[in-house]
């Protein structure tokens, strides 16, 4: 009886250790979210198994960057807010009766800007850079992400045959095969019960009716 119950625990003690063995040592030492939600929907689930502790935290999840914004990378940014304030201030003078353009949902972005602003809001634009620049400072940022949860995201995203896509109904991410994502796809834009195919001149003109 003792013997039987010696090799039952052996039995056990020997699943325990291969199962423990074959943990990744990042994996073992983490606090394992539970209830992620993604879908391998490959044929061949050619996805590692990690993908999922990974791509189930979400579309919304923000992988932190390995240095915070510094102020020579906040200039972009403070050109595109100089840009859309200076537009602000130059059509702030146009009246309704001189606006004869109709909403459109449909535009060719411009990258135009205007030739001159007043000086009183160039200073204070001038000011606020100023002032905002003092805050930003480049430092090493703490990364919400294992070192080799980041290597596996730069492998998805280099990894041109699969498409992660996002599921019906909430369901989370799914990974999809490219030529089966094109197939699906082509299903629903080759049903002309639904689709019409138009030329150049029929599209441009249906595009002169919208604005």
């Amino acid at each position: 009886m003792a013997s039987d119950e010696f090799r039952e625990y052996r039995t056990i003690l020997s699943t325990a250790i291969t199962i423990l063995g074959n943990t990744p040592v990042a994996e073992y030492f983490s606090h394992t979210l539970k209830n992620l939600a993604f879908h391998d929907l490959t044929e061949d689930k050619s996805l590692p198994r990690h993908c999922k502790q990974l791509l189930g935290l979400g579309n919304k999840f923000i992988a932190t960057p390995p240095y915070t914004t510094s102020a020579k990378d906040l200039h972009s940014y403070l050109f595109r807010f100089k840009r859309d304030l200076s537009l602000k201030v130059h059509f702030s003078t146009k009246s309704d009766d001189d606006d004869d353009d109709r909403d459109s949902k449909l535009y060719l972005k411009s990258k135009w800007v205007p030739d001159s602003t007043p000086s009183e809001v160039e200073v204070r634009i001038e000011r606020f850079f100023n002032e905002i620049s003092n805050k930003f400072c480049r430092r090493k940022a703490k990364l919400n992400l294992r070192l080799c949860e980041r290597k596996l995201l730069m492998d998805i995203k280099a990894d041109d045959s699969v498409v992660i896509a996002l599921s019906d109904k909430g369901l989370g991410p799914c990974a999809v095969k490219l030529t089966r994502y094109i197939s699906d796809a082509l299903v629903h834009l080759e049903d002309n019960t639904t689709y019409v195919i138009l030329s150049e001149d029929e599209a441009r003109r249906e595009v002169r009716k919208l604005q």
